[in-house]
């Protein structure tokens, strides 16, 4: 487990309830009802933009968190949690993506609804991080979708297979 000072550094996610509000007195966000020590963040970005921003829809959080992730990665500002992952490179997020992939796999093996509610703040932990990391590399929400489109309804066999076909060609 971690210390409380870094995981306070960590996303603590909850489940999606509430509009993204801003606290900026703590230099954070809040996502129903829990702040996430994420550094200054707005809720809209100022009216000039990089055009490698995705826009920020205001009805979807995972919409909403991988464009501040991007706005993030291309604006990169100082003392925000995001900016130091990135700046860390691949082997920082990525040590940060097994660290909570590890954290929600322990979370998930404990009782009762106190460990449903860790699983998923914990999830939410992988989620966040895993983001970064394709934030970083320019990858969106909606490269996700398609991906999992292509993928809706064959199985994980059958797409390994043809995987396979296609790094032998």
């Amino acid at each position: 487990m971690k210390s409380g000072e870094s995981h306070q550094q960590d996303v603590e996610a909850a489940v999606p309830q509430s509009a993204l509000a801003i606290d900026k007195m703590h230099d954070g966000i809040k996502i129903g009802g829990s702040t996430t020590n994420l550094g200054r963040l707005s809720a809209r970005p100022c009216h000039f933009r990089s055009s490698s921003i995705p826009p920020m829809p205001d009805d979807d959080i995972f919409d909403r968190l991988m464009s501040e992730l991007h706005r993030r990665a291309t604006e990169l500002p100082e003392g925000s949690y995001t900016t130091k992952l990135i700046r860390g490179g691949i082997p920082k997020m990525a040590s940060k993506i097994l660290e909570e992939a590890h954290e929600v796999i322990e979370a998930a093996g404990e009782p009762d609804q106190a460990g449903k509610e860790h699983t998923v703040r914990e999830a939410c932990d992988v989620i966040y991080h895993l983001w970064v990391l394709l934030a970083s590399r320019g990858i969106d929400v909606n490269a996700l979708r398609r991906e999992l489109e292509r993928r809706e309804g064959v199985s994980g066999i059958e797409e390994k297979r043809r995987r396979g076909q296609e790094n032998v060609s």
